[in-house]
């Protein structure tokens, strides 16, 4: 049996980023500037008319707009702020909590707006509003740099307290009362066969598992075959890593809702070079460091050749990325990894806002500064981890949404919960197949995830799903 570096190392990576839960809102980190400002905004239960349930405000994000072929360090890519109304003052929402019924601690889970500054407002004009006021409250912050086009926002009562997504009444109402075919297991199973082929692109490690088999024939092979249309390999490019990387066109299956994709898949651990970079990852991301980059930095530029040559589409790209993306001549783009590769995936997805369906990711915090650790930190609303209970290497804290399945059967072998072959047996293809009927034990999914690459619908759960 083969040793699993990339096990240990990603143990060692959780060890580092902290021992929390995973789950739909873990603390996390914002930018220091907020603490640095005027105090938080007072928080007010209830308005002195009666006419809303609660005052809460709003928590805004903005992305560095200047990424193009450069990269940039996690703690200079994403800036925080208040929003700020036309008089300078703090914009207050008024509206309702929906409940989760979680726990106490996280008993909030969205917020409906539906009055602005004590003024009701229409569902229609309260996502031009928020952007405006949070484009607002980044400028006032003068950073470095134009953070104030791509946006995205949730509702908050303080630095160092959770926030969470806001709703119009009108999304609400189309959120599912149920799990029930929420996920396209065939598109999910398509993401899981990339994230194992880019495995066998490293030398002796082929050839890939499911050339021969029917369902890969049906949804995920061209002419029999794996199509790569880029690679990049130590053996096969002028790199400074073990960083291994595809892209793979999928064909399109129109009886079974199918579309034609570019799938950009990171290898995971599989050798000790891998090991030394999880150790190194998992440092660089308890710090914030800003050496230990250059896995993450050639897995982005990996991703900016692909699409240099398939530009992606406006609809694989979170809402907050979408402005001047291109509809028409255009390929659907999703980023997929396993384990270490995972971590690369959902960076590169952080980064551009692309869809990213991840398999086995580690930790997905960054904590930027000390004293704002227990300060939540953008949600990645592009981004959907699946994992096994009992791995390892998912444990520690999470902001993208996560689905948890049943462990390895008959046995207690962590490593065996790890690995992507037996996740691909058991339960997606099995899924795919109908032979299996097994169903995620936990869901982290808030309403504002991306919908579309296995998401079906619009969905609000935390916890044991509801069918």
């Amino acid at each position: 049996m083969k040793k699993n570096y990339g096990v240990m190392g990603l143990s060692l990576l959780f060890m580092l980023t902290g021992c929390n839960s995973s789950g739909g809102n873990t603390t996390s980190a914002t930018d220091e500037n907020i603490s640095q400002s005027a105090s938080d905004p007072e928080t007010i239960e209830l308005d002195d008319k009666g006419l809303y349930d609660s005052t809460t405000y709003l928590k805004c994000y903005g992305i560095l707009d200047e990424l193009k072929d450069s990269f940039i360090n996690r703690s200079d890519l994403i800036k925080a702020s208040w929003g700020y109304n036309e008089y300078d003052e703090y914009l207050k929402l008024g509206g309702r909590w929906n409940k989760s019924g979680r726990t106490d601690r996280t008993s909030e889970n969205y917020f409906v707006v539906e009055y602005i500054d004590g003024e009701p407002v229409e569902a229609s004009d309260v996502r031009g509003i928020l952007t405006k006021a949070c484009s607002k409250g980044i400028e006032r912050r003068n950073y470095d740099g134009n953070y104030s086009d791509i946006i995205r926002y949730n509702a908050s009562n303080g630095n160092i307290r959770a926030d969470y997504p806001i709703l119009t009444a009108v999304e609400e109402e189309t959120i599912a009362s149920s799990f029930d075919d929420a996920l396209d297991y065939g598109k999910i199973l398509r993401y899981a066969y990339a994230a194992k082929y880019s495995y066998t692109i490293e030398v002796g490690k082929g050839p890939f598992p499911y050339l021969e088999d029917d369902v890969a024939k049906e949804i995920f092979l061209i002419d029999n075959e794996v199509k790569e249309v880029a690679r990049v390999t130590p053996d096969h490019a002028n790199t400074e890593t073990e960083l291994h990387a595809v892209a793979i066109e999928v064909p399109a299956v129109p009886e079974k809702g199918f579309k034609k994709e570019i799938i950009i898949s990171y290898k995971g651990s599989s050798n000790l070079a891998d090991f030394v970079e999880d150790a190194k990852l998992g440092a660089r991301n308890f710090y914030e460091s800003t050496e230990h980059t250059k896995w993450l930095e050639e897995a982005y530029s990996f991703y900016t050749k692909v699409t240099k040559e398939y530009p992606a589409c406006k609809s694989s790209y979170d809402i907050s990325f979408q402005e001047g993306k291109p509809e028409s001549d255009c390929y659907n783009v999703v980023i997929t990894g396993h384990s270490l590769g995972a971590f690369l995936a959902v960076d590169v997805g952080t980064r551009t806002g692309i869809v990213t369906r991840a398999f086995s990711t580690p930790s997905t915090r960054v904590i930027e500064h000390y004293r704002t650790v227990f300060a939540n930190q953008m949600r990645l609303n592009n981004v959907m981890t699946f994992y096994r209970k009992g791995d390892p290497v998912t444990i520690g804290p999470h902001i993208e949404n996560m689905l948890e399945f049943v462990p390895l059967v008959d046995t207690l072998n962590p490593i065996g919960s790890h690995s992507i072959m037996p996740f691909i047996e058991e339960i997606f293809r099995a899924r795919y197949m109908k032979t299996s009927d097994t169903t995620p034990l936990s869901i982290e999914i808030t309403p504002n995830a991306m919908q579309g690459s296995g998401l079906t619908k619009r969905i609000n759960m935390w916890g044991k799903p509801t069918f």
